[in-house]
């Protein structure tokens, strides 16, 4: 996809995962973010952060979606497990 733009919701994001060593759900980081951007705009920017290999993403049990940072992860190739 390229280079992502820096944006206040993308800075938003990032500073979630980058202080942060744990998993979110994505209705957790919908609920974190809800003051200041949709549902919809999560959703869009988390699917480019995993596109660029900066996040990664699993479903749980119950099939409800996760994210973490990548610690050894490349564009394309996601290595760490949960």
């Amino acid at each position: 996809m390229g280079v992502i733009r820096k944006t206040k919701s993308v800075d938003l994001l990032l500073k979630i995962f980058n202080d942060n060593d744990n998993a979110f759900s994505v209705v957790q980081l919908v609920k974190k973010t809800e003051k200041h951007m949709n549902k919809t705009t999560v959703y869009r920017i988390l699917d480019r952060l995993e596109e660029e290999g900066i996040i990664h993403s699993f479903n749980d049990s119950n099939g409800l979606r996760w994210y973490a940072k990548c610690s050894n992860c490349s564009k394309g190739k996601h290595i760490d497990t949960h």
